[in-house]
């Protein structure tokens, strides 16, 4: 709902708030749901904190990655964002952090056993930052 807020016309988003407006929303499910099946799966603290972090970065990667695949609409929120474009294009800045946060969820996955399940989620990281519909 806060998304809906930005007007881009009207609101400029610094690159944190565009973070924490979509970790409050998209990134904060894939926690949860991270976090609940860690639970129901009984596994320890340790991994279930793992787990949601996962889901928090995994959740944070899809989202800019939605935002890229809808790169050009008029309205997104993208449009709010100020970045410095001589730096980096704004596209470009959204696929590298994208890729960044990606990297955190595999990352947050570290100290899991290796499993099949594991393989999946990693694998489900890599999915989440190439598809483009």
């Amino acid at each position: 709902y806060e998304e809906l807020k930005v007007d881009p016309k009207l609101v400029k988003l610094a690159w944190d708030e565009y973070v924490s407006l979509i970790q409050r929303k998209t990134a904060s499910l894939f926690e949860a749901a991270a976090r609940i099946g860690g639970i129901i799966g009984e596994a320890s603290e340790d991994a279930i904190n793992a787990l949601s972090e996962y889901g928090l970065c995994l959740g944070t990667a899809y989202q800019i990655q939605d935002d890229v695949v809808d790169w050009g609409f008029e309205g997104k929120i993208t449009e709010a964002l100020t970045l410095n474009p001589q730096k980096d294009g704004v596209l470009e800045y959204l696929k590298h952090m994208s890729k960044r946060y990606a990297s955190q969820a595999k990352n947050a996955l570290g100290s899991l056993t290796d499993t099949e399940a594991k393989h999946h989620l990693l694998n489900l990281a890599d999915f989440t930052i190439s598809r483009t519909l």
